[in-house]
């Protein structure tokens, strides 16, 4: 249908070279940009209408939910212009996702305390503003509000996590007037009904289907009839959840 758009999501990889030699700097950054570019022409050929590109920051002390800076974010300012600047000159729409990596730190998925997540989100606040105010001037289209990677489930922490995301979002909207998305995994298993006023306030959801689907089925027949069918039930439950609130997923 042709209300379904396609988006294609570049790997959330980038290097100055493959040889990952990261003296390489002063070069530009000719290999993987080149390839960017093969790329997005590829994805245009695919008939997509949006990419989806990653950038992210690491942990540096997980006990005390301390984040690095922008200025050590994976991908540049410099080299986040160019990723939107060419896909813009492809007609392609970005979204731009986010990205909290582990780094070296040895990382607990259970959330420590209500204080220690909202300490988190507060630190994690001068990335996404940052990327929020280079998206406005590039003109890219959507970008997170939460994270992959470092995703624990909230179950038991909904009002700390709805306060401290809807202050993010207010000062996210005070410099970007593109789209606003947030992923739902971490609010799995979680009230919902806590959660009510961050989810309707956001533009749309981000949700990643299973890849291991069988994993926990009795049936483990690897058919294409099988597949659909719990894929079409795992569907219609986020339908149930979310559909209400009529934002694109």
């Amino acid at each position: 249908p042709v209300v379904i758009t396609r988006i294609i999501g570049i790997k959330d990889t980038w290097i100055p070279e493959p040889n990952k030699n990261r003296g390489c700097h002063s070069f530009g950054y000719t290999a993987i940009k080149e390839a960017y570019e093969k790329t997005l022409k590829r994805v245009k050929a695919l008939g997509a209408d949006q990419i989806a590109f990653t950038n992210y920051v690491n942990f540096f002390n997980f006990e005390n939910a301390q984040i690095d800076g922008p200025d050590k974010s994976a991908v540049s300012e410099k080299d986040l212009r160019f990723v939107a600047t060419k896909a813009r000159e492809q007609n392609l729409k970005v979204i731009l996702y986010l990205n909290l990596a582990p780094g070296k730190e040895k990382v607990s998925w259970e959330i420590p305390s209500a204080s220690w997540l909202s300490t988190l989100i507060r630190n994690w606040e001068p990335f996404v503003l940052d990327q929020a105010k280079i998206a406005e001037e590039t003109g890219i289209y959507a970008i997170m509000i939460n994270h992959f990677d470092y995703q624990p489930g909230i179950k038991g922490f909904e009002d700390t996590y709805q306060n401290e995301t809807l202050a993010l979002l207010k000062k996210i909207r005070n410099v970007y007037s593109g789209k606003v998305l947030i992923m739902i995994e971490p609010m799995s298993g979680a009230d919902l009904g806590k959660l009510d006023t961050l989810l309707k306030q956001v533009d749309g959801f981000i949700y990643t289907p299973t890849t291991n689907i069988l994993q926990y089925e009795r049936d483990k027949t690897v058919s294409v009839s099988h597949l659909k069918t719990l894929y079409l039930n795992d569907f219609a439950g986020l339908g149930r959840d979310f559909g209400k609130y009529s934002k694109p997923i």
